[in-house]
């Protein structure tokens, strides 16, 4: 089992450390644009739901192709180029779509989100501005894949790390009051200057380690396997935390500026909890697709329990470090009492659930990228359903926001189900290739 924990933990690390900064780098972006006035706060927490439709993208892109070269653990790799070069064409066609719908779409989400009318216009041009710039995004996470998925998680993780700071650093001197002072819109510079960048880097970087090769084939078949199998349920997954953010964003819309601010503040952190938890599973994946691609079929549980061990730890921290300090967090990162106050009462009520949370996150993860994508989106789709549907319906005839966050607490309680869904789906995957390996022995 020390080999399982040690395999695992080897990418979970510099994953964490990556996917953590990229994610905390939103987190960072609210609390800059707090310094930038309370009309761009509120044009900025209103925009989050969206963000969540291009990780969908970017996600289901990179995890494809991490998974992709993992399984070529056997090939050496010679098809990382290949895999590469076709996925990152599809995640550049996918997200140019993505961004075409915002960018003629965003007075439809004006009017779905009751934006108001002083600052509509505004709102409506960040979204399209913040758009366009995404589509530089898939280039890095592209790199970045390659270089998991070829047992290079630190290199990788730098690669990310740069990225975040990129856009951090070029939001802070392009629009902080007394620098450049563009505001709200040094966003979508800060955020196409960093994927330019870092693409640039990436792409050098993979030439540099041997896995950018001239003589490689061309992608296409087995990508597009892989695609559908993986990453159009990992995508679907994230699509369905889009929806389920949008819809939350609506409820909490009805509550006044401070109740959308706290929310989106509480919910921005939330994401940034949760990545450890999905890196986690991301990493255990990782080990799991090795393991298949060397005919170690007897190492597939161990693996996927050291996984959730690790995860199961590492959240206890988190859930007592979250709900100990909820006020103090709340308030560095919103500035506005008022603000703060909101999103401390959202920590106060769900962040001892992050326990349970983080293990069930994980699981998905690895069911994401072993083969049961299906059963995970729906696993998904009804947990967030359920908070939508009942959170909602209670928050709204309440008149409260509070409901809704008892609502979501009360479901990350019942994340078993997910946990035992992961363990038999792995007993299952075992035993499937173990017998379809035996007449190959024979």
């Amino acid at each position: 089992m020390k080999r399982e924990w040690q395999g695992v933990l080897r990418y979970a690390g510099p994953m964490i450390l990556a996917e953590g900064i990229g994610t905390a780098v939103p987190v960072v972006v609210i609390a800059l644009i707090g310094w930038m006035g309370d009309d761009a706060l509120y044009v900025r927490s209103l925009f989050m739901p969206v963000v969540f439709a291009f990780i969908a993208v970017q996600i289901s892109i990179a995890v494809t192709t991490q998974v992709a070269v993992a399984l070529g653990a056997g090939r050496r790799y010679d098809s990382a180029a290949a895999s590469a070069w076709w996925l990152a064409r599809v995640g550049f066609a996918a997200t140019a779509v993505v961004s075409a719908v915002f960018v003629f779409g965003a007075p439809l989400l004006a009017d779905l989100l009751s934006v108001r009318p002083d600052v509509r216009e505004q709102f409506e041009w960040f979204v399209r501005w913040v758009a366009l710039a995404q589509i530089t995004g898939i280039g890095p996470v592209v790199c970045a894949a390659v270089l998991r998925g070829a047992e290079r998680p630190r290199s990788a993780a730098a690669l990310l790390l740069t990225a975040g700071g990129l856009e951090v650093v070029g939001v802070a001197l392009l629009g902080l009051p007394g620098t450049v002072g563009w505001g709200l819109w040094s966003v979508p510079v800060a955020i196409a200057a960093s994927g330019v960048i870092v693409t640039a880097a990436g792409c050098w970087l993979l030439w540099r380690v041997g896995l950018w090769r001239r003589d490689s084939p061309v992608g296409g078949r087995s990508e597009s396997t892989l695609l559908k199998q993986v990453g159009v349920p990992v995508g679907a997954a994230y699509g369905v935390i889009f929806g389920s953010n949008f819809a939350l964003t609506w409820v909490v819309s009805v509550f006044g500026a401070a109740t959308i601010a706290g929310f989106a503040v509480a919910y921005t952190l939330q994401t940034m909890i949760i990545v450890p938890g999905m890196a986690i599973g991301s990493a255990t994946a990782i080990v799991v697709n090795q393991c298949r691609g060397r005919e170690e079929f007897d190492r597939l549980r161990k693996v996927v329990h050291a996984g959730l061990a690790i995860t199961g730890v590492l959240y206890a921290l988190i859930a007592l470090v979250c709900w100990s300090g909820r006020d103090w967090i709340a308030l560095a990162i919103a500035q506005d009492p008022g603000t703060a106050s909101e999103a401390a009462s959202f920590l106060a009520v769900v962040a001892p659930t992050y326990l349970f949370l983080g293990v069930v996150l994980a699981s998905l993860s690895v069911l994401e990228q072993t083969g049961a994508g299906a059963l995970a989106v729906i696993l998904n789709a009804t947990y967030f359903g359920l908070i939508c549907v009942i959170g909602g319906y209670l928050a709204r005839g309440a008149g409260d926001v509070m409901p809704l966050y008892q609502t979501m607490a009360f479901f990350n309680l019942l994340g078993g189900v997910v946990v035992a869904a992961v363990l038999w789906h792995v007993r299952r995957l075992q035993r499937t290739q173990a017998v379809a390996e035996s007449p190959q022995q024979s």
